[in-house]
Formats: structure tokens, sequence, C-alpha cells
């Protein structure tokens, strides 16, 4: 798999259930095999002694400014959330969600804004009913993306559905989902909704009033602020070749996998076209003998100069950063740290002031903490 971290896919979405997936954290997947974290208070911050000794020497890059930036609770109030979505609290997705992917931090990096209210189930590991006891994801979820109006009318433009830029739906795996894309002032925002169907009131009819509300309000939370009409210089391109091959996956692993977006057509949503201005990419993978929604195995995802979340990631004890394995290529000042539980194992790799990742599911790799590394040393673009 050879991976060139500016490659992007250009799509065009077929339904709107399908665009409001990908909007929730670009993983509106479930991950082979895990079932979603019990809801846990958030973790605190901190940098250990022991932390600091593991990344001593490594150089992380600046975190993007978020100075006047509006607060994710001014954009999402409780108040209006409360009324989708029962029992949630906010989330940092940098530094309280587990198996969070670097594409989840292209907005930011893009000089925008990615806001979580949650019921503390990542959405890598959302899950649909089928085994008793699974948690399931419930949030509410906004991304602005700044000086993005002609890309949102692209968007928009390319809708076939006839869903317009609010909708709700409701999938036939007892969940209810509704997505908003509209002009903030030049901003584009993106607020997406994902609830159980647990009350008879929890239907498109039902709860599309709601969230229309908590749209409005965002709205003009964001078009009042900074990024509402901040100008952001990107660039925009014709769509490079997909880098979602998993020839060097397929060898660590104990059944062959394949793109989960292998022979569907998207077009740009707001997270690839912020996925395009970072120049990072995300390629998930599932096993080739599986039909129907697509279930993670594996995923690889980078954002250039992104290394700044792995240090956040590190001292909120997200990452093992006493794992430490070497990998051919990395310089002085790079680094590759290796996490792993029950389910799953990943690697985070520093490498320039980029964040490479790995993700391999213990389901397709038994021994996942060998079978990662061997991937990573295999696959990393030196």
């Amino acid at each position: 798999m050879d991976i060139s971290m500016r490659d992007r896919r250009a799509r065009t979405v077929t339904t709107g259930v399908v665009a409001a997936m990908l909007v929730v954290g670009l993983s509106g997947c479930s991950l082979l095999g895990v079932g979603g974290p019990a809801p846990s208070s958030s973790p605190t911050p901190t940098s250990s002694p022991s932390t600091t000794a593991a990344t001593d020497g490594v150089r992380f890059t600046e975190r993007p400014d978020q100075a006047g930036m509006p607060a994710c609770t001014s954009v999402l109030p409780a108040g209006l959330t409360a009324r989708l979505v029962p029992a949630v609290a906010d989330d940092d997705l940098l530094t309280e969600q587990e198996h969070m992917d670097p594409s989840a931090m292209a907005a930011p990096a893009s000089g925008g804004l990615t806001c979580s209210i949650d019921n503390g189930v990542a959405a890598m590991d959302s899950v649909y009913p089928g085994t008793q006891g699974d948690p399931m994801r419930n949030a509410v979820t906004a991304t602005v993306l700044p000086d993005a109006s002609e890309a949102l009318d692209t968007f928009l433009g390319q809708d076939s559905s006839g869903s317009g830029p609010v909708w709700c739906a409701a999938t036939d795996a007892a969940r209810l989902l509704c997505q908003a894309d509209v002009h903030a002032g030049s901003a584009w925002l993106s607020v997406g909704l994902e609830r159980v169907q647990d009350a008879t009131d929890v239907t498109p009819e039902g709860m599309r009033d709601r969230f229309q509300a908590l749209v409005a309000h965002a709205t003009t939370a964001v078009q009042d602020s900074p990024l509402g009409s901040a100008e952001v210089p990107h660039e925009t391109g014709d769509p490079g070749p997909s880098t979602c091959i998993a020839t060097r996956v397929d060898t660590v692993t104990s059944t062959p996998l394949v793109d989960t977006n292998a022979g569907t057509d998207w077009h740009d949503d707001i997270s690839w076209v912020a996925l395009e201005r970072a120049g990072a990419d995300v390629c998930d993978f599932r096993p080739a003998s599986e039909q129907g929604y697509a279930t993670v195995a594996a995923r690889y995802g980078t954002l250039p100069k992104g290394s700044w979340a792995v240090r956040a990631r590190i001292e909120a004890g997200l990452v093992d950063a006493a794992d430490r394995i070497q990998l051919d290529g990395l310089g002085a000042h790079d680094a590759a740290f290796r996490t792993c539980d029950d389910t799953l194992c990943t690697v985070d790799v520093v490498h320039g002031g980029d964040w490479t990742r790995y993700l391999l599911a213990t389901s397709v790799a038994p021994d996942t903490s060998a079978a990662i590394e061997s991937w990573a040393t295999s696959s990393f673009d030196r």
C-alpha cells in the first residue's frame, strides 16, 4: 500500500444516510468485533515523568491557534442538544475519544472547528443491534469549515436525493440520523444527529423541528463569530488516485481485506473537503467476505503537521507513550507509539511533524501487537 499523504478521493453521495455517517467523525462504520466502551468520566490531561521521558527528543508541531473560535457549548448548547439526545456530555474528541483518527482533526487543522456532544461511545465503536448489552452511540456533532461557501454550493448542487440541506431519516437498524449542511456567513456548517430509536417520538417527523431549532442556533453562533467571515488560504484540485489498497496490511491479517468504500460513489461532503485542505487522508478496510454494512478491521490515516494532536493524546493517556517502538525511516526527532487493548492495536507515528496512524483489529490479526508493527514498518511512507 504505497501511501501518498496528499492523495484524496472524490466521490458522489448516493444516499443522505451514508453522508451523515461520514460526517459523524468520518467513522460511521462499526469496528469489527468491537462494542463501544461504556460511558466513563473524561480523563484529565496530565504529563507524568514517565510520559516526559518516553517522548524525550520528539519534536511536536504547535497546535493551530484557536483564538476567537466560538466555544462548542455555544454552537451546541445543552438546552437544545438535550432535547435531541439524552444523557450526553461535551466530548473533546482530541483528548477524550478513544480510537480517534487523524481525519477527525482535519477541520481544526484547516482553521475550522469540530464539536461532539455524545454519550461516551466512540464513533468507531458504534454498533447496531445484535449483541445484547452493547452500548450504542448517541451524539450531536458540528463541524465548521471557514471560507467554504463555494465548496458547500458544489456539495448541495451534487445532491441528487432531493433531501435538501436539512433532513432526518430512520435506518433499518433502529437508528435516527439527521443532517444539515448550511451556510453560516461564508463558512460551511455541518450538523449531525445520531440517536437510538428508543422512544415513540424518536422518528424523522418527531425530531425534525427540534433538530432544525439546533441548526438555526448553531448557524447564528457561527456566522456571528470570526469563523463566519474568516478568509483562509487553501487550494483545491482534481482528485488524485485512491490510496486505499490493502496489499500490505493483508500480509499481516488472517483474512483478505478490501477498501470499505470500494465500488461506491461519494462526493465531497465537509469531511472530504477538510481532508483535502489539510492534505490528510484516511483509508478504512473490512474483510472481503463481509457484505452489507461495512465493518472496519483496519484503518490508515494521516494529518500533515499534525503531531500536536499526538502530544495531546499522549498527555490525556490515550496513546501509550511507554510502548515506543522503532520503525525504519524515522529521524532523530521522530517517534512511533503502539497502544493496544483487548480488541485492537494502534501505532501513532510522528515523522517530520506529521501524524501517521495505523489501526488493526484483533479479530483479523490475533497477534495484533506484532502484526501492526510489521504493517507500519512495511508501509510507512519513508
